[in-house]
């Protein structure tokens, strides 16, 4: 019994969404088993730090083969993953990770090779 979703007749998947977190304090996210009370004392534990959601993500410019993307900076945020997948093959997926650089307040990145 408990707060937890079903996926199959054999294993429960169990949720909680964590509320109330400041964006940029980190947190340390600790997950212990038991029963009636009595818990191990060691758990699997996390580090954490939740970021606002990117805000007013737009296109600057397109060609045949590139796309600039532009949007508002995060305060404290260090660096952006920006994920990107062809639609007609769901398979190549890619990440691009680059570090913030600067104080401005808008961010702006060129990805090539979308062919």
């Amino acid at each position: 019994n408990g707060p937890f979703e079903l996926i199959s007749n054999k294993i429960k998947i169990c949720k909680h969404t964590l509320t109330g977190l400041s964006p940029g304090s980190a947190y340390i996210v600790r997950v212990s088993s038991g029963a009636n009370n009595v818990f191990e004392t060691n758990g699997s534990e996390i580090h954490i730090t939740p970021f606002n959601r990117i805000q007013e993500l737009n296109i600057s410019s397109i060609t045949s083969t590139t796309v600039s993307l532009n949007w508002n900076a995060i305060q404290g945020v260090t660096e952006y993953c920006c994920k990107f997948t062809p639609i007609n093959n769901r398979d190549d997926s890619r990440d691009l990770i680059f570090e913030a650089t600067g104080t401005s307040t808008s961010t702006t990145t060129t990805t090539t090779g979308l062919l």
